[in-house]
């Protein structure tokens, strides 16, 4: 009878290795906006764009080391994200790109596969 691996030797998903990497580059981007001089940032504060920052990294890093509550951030992420999405649209702007993007990443996240690392079942 095989045994299964333990949690620890269960290596992370490659989907959520290109999805944590995305998360510091976008992280890094932010950082990188932040500098820009105050009329580029179309009234957006710093401080938003470094939390932003902040908490893509944190996902980003707690997705690397397969932590529960970075599957949930991730699933936090896209919600938030398809809402103002959602809201564009209603606005009479294109998002089905966006839109399509986030649905395919929520629909990766629940892959078997993908819950059993994160989630333990």
């Amino acid at each position: 009878m095989t045994e299964a691996p333990s949690p620890s030797k269960v290596p992370v998903p490659r989907g959520m290795i290109l999805v944590a990497l995305l998360f510091y580059i976008a992280a890094a981007a932010l950082v990188a906006a932040a500098a820009l001089p105050d009329d580029a940032l179309a009234g957006v504060p710093r401080s938003a764009l470094f939390s932003y920052a902040l908490a893509l990294g944190v996902v980003a890093t707690g997705l690397f080391r397969k932590r529960r509550w970075a599957w949930w951030g991730l699933l936090s992420f896209v919600f938030v994200n398809i809402a103002f999405l959602y809201r564009g649209v209603l606005q009479g702007q294109n998002q089905i790109i966006g839109l399509t993007i986030l649905a395919v990443l929520a629909g990766y996240t629940f892959l078997p596969g993908v819950r059993r690392v994160y989630l333990g079942r």
